[in-house]
C-alpha cells in the first residue's frame, strides 16, 4: 500500500537548477508530498529548449503522483542530442541523462534506476532512442510529436534502423523497446512541413511526409514487429485534438496533461479511448 510523507526540505515544490560534472544542466523538482515507490518523471524538450516550460507544465502531474521530476537541458553545444551520440561532435546525451538521474538520486534519496520518460518533438526522438538503447531504465515511454523515428528495421543502421552503426558504440535493443508500454501522441493539426522537420526523398518515402503520418507508420511498424517476435503489442497511438506542433497546445486543448497522468500513473477516474 502506498504511503505519503512530507519532505522537510524547503526546496520541495520548487523547480531547482542543477549541473552535472560534464556540464549538462538539468531541472529538478521534489514533490511536496512524495509517494513511496512513485516512479520519477523525466521530460525532454524539443529544439526550442523549453525545458523550464516542460518542468512547469508537468509539475502538477508529478505532484499528484508524488514523484520526482527531472528535465534535462541539452544546450546548443549538444546539437544533435536527439540521436544520443554523434561521433563528430562527441556528444553523449544518453549518458548526460543517466548522470543527471544519478545525481538526483544522491540528492533526494529517490530511486531513479527506472523512470517514466516523456519527450516532445526533438525530445520525442531522444526519448524513444534512449528507451531503445537503455530499455532497463524505462518503466513507461511517451513520445509526442516526434519529427522522425528509428524504425525496427534490422537491415538499416541506427539511427534510421536498429542495426549497429559503424560511427557509434550504441547497441540498439529492439526487443527491450518492444516490451516497454509506449504512448505515441501527435496533434491532429501537426501536418505542416516546417523548418524543424527532417525532410528528404528517403525519409519521406519510408516514414511519411508529416508528423501525423510518421507517427502512424512507426506505430504500425512497431506493432507488426511485435507480432512477428511473439511479443504483445505495447504501443498505442493517441491523436491530440485541435493541436498543431506546439507543446502548450498539446498540454492544453490537446489533453496531453490528463493523458500523460493516466498513462504514467493511472490516476484518472475515466479513460480516454486510444486511436488504434
Amino acid at each position: 500500500m502506498t504511503t505519503a510523507r512530507r519532505f522537510e526540505l524547503p526546496a520541495a515544490g520548487v523547480v531547482l537548477h542543477r549541473t552535472t560534472d560534464s556540464g549538462c544542466k538539468y531541472l529538478l523538482r521534489l514533490p511536496v508530498v512524495p509517494q513511496s515507490g512513485a516512479v520519477p518523471l523525466v521530460t525532454v524538450h524539443g529544439i526550442s529548449r523549453n525545458a523550464h516550460e516542460h518542468a512547469t507544465r508537468l509539475s502538477d502531474i508529478a505532484e499528484r503522483a508524488g514523484a520526482l521530476l527531472v528535465a534535462p537541458i541539452f544546450g546548443r553545444e549538444r546539437r544533435g542530442y536527439q540521436r544520443l551520440r554523434d561521433a563528430e561532435r562527441q556528444i553523449a546525451t544518453d549518458l548526460d541523462l543517466i548522470e543527471a538521474l544519478r545525481l538526483a538520486a544522491a540528492e533526494t534519496g529517490a530511486d531513479t534506476s527506472k523512470v517514466n520518460l516523456l519527450g516532445f518533438s526533438g525530445g520525442g526522438q531522444f526519448a524513444h532512442r534512449f528507451a531503445l538503447i537503455h530499455p532497463a531504465r524505462i518503466a513507461r515511454l511517451a513520445t509526442v510529436a516526434a519529427g522522425w523515428y528509428t524504425f525496427p528495421d534490422t537491415a538499416t543502421a541506427y539511427p534510421f534502423g536498429v542495426a549497429p552503426a559503424t560511427d557509434t558504440p550504441l547497441e540498439p535493443d529492439i526487443g527491450g523497446l518492444l516490451r516497454i508500454p509506449t504512448l505515441v501522441a501527435v496533434g491532429t493539426r501537426d501536418t505542416e512541413r516546417d523548418r524543424s522537420l527532417r525532410k528528404g526523398r528517403r525519409i519521406d518515402r519510408i516514414q511519411g511526409t508529416d508528423r501525423v503520418e510518421r507517427a502512424r507508420r512507426w506505430v504500425d511498424s512497431m506493432r507488426r514487429t511485435a507480432r512477428l517476435t511473439g511479443a504483445p503489442p505495447a504501443v498505442m497511438l493517441e491523436m491530440l485534438p485541435r493541436t498543431g506542433h506546439s507543446f502548450a497546445e498539446a498540454m492544453g486543448r490537446g489533453g496531453l496533461e490528463s493523458l500523460a497522468l493516466e498513462f504514467f500513473y493511472g490516476r484518472l477516474r475515466g479513460r480516454r479511448t486510444a486511436h488504434r
